[in-house]
């Protein structure tokens, strides 16, 4: 009805909050609540978990432990060196260009370009090495668990923030006078801008992160070996 407050409830199921007005429509969420918009905004889904560091951590230290076995360190470290430099180089004019616009230069989006920014600023302060172990770590996160992630989206939006979450630039702060204290604040991104560095990401990435892949597949393989190997030994001796 005309002039009615009424707003729908959110379609999230559990949520029953009312749907937010049109703030968040630029985002293509504007259907949820203000509380959902911001976990779509933040981790690409509703239903998206977020990654903890310790999670990713885990997996990479593992993957240092199985390329130093293999005695591949130094041609690791310098692949992550060679695409970190790749990704630096790349420049407005490297990037996909939807017109001429009629212009003599060509231009391209305001998100496309910010999202190239946001990739330099975060590779300039920041190891490629350990960079590089992170991005397959996420690889490997998602094969051993598909559940952990709500979609092929989420997986990109909390690819980025991991990746982002590496240096202090992506945090803010603001001071409360109430308490005299300073409050830091994590730096969203607008969602088209976080997919199109995940996409630069998963391009730049995608052949280490295949091999990384292999390597833990073969592990797993020689693990599951080595038990059934040691079963075979000892089922004698329990059947004594």
């Amino acid at each position: 009805m005309k002039g009615s407050s009424y707003r729908p409830p959110c379609p999230t199921p559990g949520c029953g909050r009312p749907r937010h007005r049109n703030r968040f429509a630029r985002w293509g969420v504007q259907s949820h609540c203000s509380r959902c918009c911001q976990r779509i905004r933040r981790h690409g889904e509703v239903d998206q978990r977020a990654v903890l560091q310790r999670e990713w951590r885990k997996v990479a230290t593992r993957l240092r432990r199985l390329v130093q076995r293999g005695g591949k360190a130094d041609r690791v470290e310098l692949a992550f060196r060679q695409i970190a430099s790749n990704l630096a180089e790349v420049t407005v004019d490297d990037l996909r260009q939807p017109s001429q616009n009629g212009k003599a230069r060509v231009w391209v989006p305001r998100w496309q370009a910010q999202a190239l920014d946001e990739v330099q600023r975060v590779l300039g302060d920041t190891d490629p090495i350990a960079s590089g172990y992170l991005i397959c770590a996420m690889f490997v996160l998602r094969e051993a668990d598909s559940r952990r992630f709500a979609s092929d989206r989420g997986f990109n939006f909390e690819l980025v923030r991991m990746w982002r979450k590496q240096t202090r630039l992506a945090y803010g702060s603001w001071y409360n006078p109430e308490t005299d204290t300073v409050r830091g604040y994590w730096k969203d991104l607008p969602p088209r801008v976080v997919e199109y560095v995940a996409e630069l990401l998963l391009v730049a990435y995608s052949r280490v992160a295949g091999l990384a892949l292999g390597a833990v597949r073969k592990e797993r393989e020689r693990q599951a070996a080595l038990r059934d190997n040691l079963n075979e030994g000892f089922a004698p001796l329990l059947a004594d």
